[in-house]
């Protein structure tokens, strides 16, 4: 897989690079695709998101198994010559289509890559049947939140994520509800979500590596003790909700939730 494809190379003229797609699960493209998308999140989610699992590029694969008609995951590149350029991830979710995350190679920046994407992303969505198109973005990357604005997204809401210290607790009544199909998911693909009841309450914990992103809640620290054990996790994280305004002091990253409504009238 990849062989004889690099991630980017010498500039050249945007005109010689076209839009792509990933249609099968022995596409010759599909390890340098997965190499570009994990340049797609900021620096301080390093090893906090499935790209950066060592089992992803498998998980791709069997993403791409299904036939096009049945499947939510759909992988969208530029490539020039043997070039790989930059990469977008697109998610169906209902009626939207999430963009899960997109990268252009550093030597292509510049090249309208990223704008093609989304134009293309555009009219993905409206083939789908899509009336809304969204996407996460760091609140400190500008450039990223223009070129959205320019393509008709706008702000909706924001969320934070925060580091969690494990506290140990008495008596922590933890269940795991389903063990063996996480484990057999995290085996295959690095990272995996597991069911958890703790004082009656349902909770899903996604393990990523030596991570886990535990809920925003007073249950998180008490989870992340407990799975620490069981998965062998030395760090853990919590995604909540905050307002527009600055993150928290606790905060390592601050997103905000772009959105643009899709109609059979706009232009891609």
């Amino acid at each position: 897989m990849g062989a004889g494809v690099t991630i980017a190379g010498p500039r050249r003229a945007a005109t010689a690079a076209r839009v792509r797609s990933l249609e099968n699960p022995t596409d010759s493209d599909t390890a340098a695709v997965v190499a570009l998308l994990r340049e797609a999140v900021p620096t301080a989610c390093a090893g906090l998101v499935p790209y950066h699992a060592a089992g992803f590029g498998s998980y791709l694969t069997a993403a791409l198994t299904p036939p096009v008609p049945r499947r939510t995951v759909f992988i969208r590149y530029v490539r020039a010559g043997r070039d790989i350029c930059a990469v977008a991830d697109w998610r169906l979710l209902g009626t939207c289509l999430f963009l899960n995350g997109i990268a252009v190679a550093t030597q292509e920046r510049g090249q309208r890559h990223g704008s093609r994407l989304i134009e293309d992303g555009e009219r993905l969505g409206r083939l789908l049947g899509c009336d809304t198109l969204a996407l996460d973005v760091s609140t400190s990357n500008p450039a990223a939140r223009r070129l959205y604005e320019r393509h008709g997204f706008v702000e909706h809401t924001y969320a934070e994520w925060l580091r969690v210290h494990p506290q140990a607790a008495e008596q922590a009544e933890v269940r795991l509800l389903d063990w063996p199909s996480f484990s057999a998911h995290h085996s295959a693909y690095g990272f995996g979500d597991v069911r958890v009841v703790h004082r009656n309450r349902d909770h899903v914990v996604r393990v990523l590596g030596s991570a886990l992103r535990v809920p925003a809640d007073e249950d998180g620290p008490v989870l992340a003790a407990v799975l620490s054990v069981s998965v062998g996790a030395d760090q853990a994280f919590a995604v909540q909700p905050t307002s527009a305004g600055s993150p928290s002091s606790g905060a390592f990253v601050h997103f905000a939730r772009m959105t643009r409504t899709l109609t059979a009238g706009t232009a891609g």
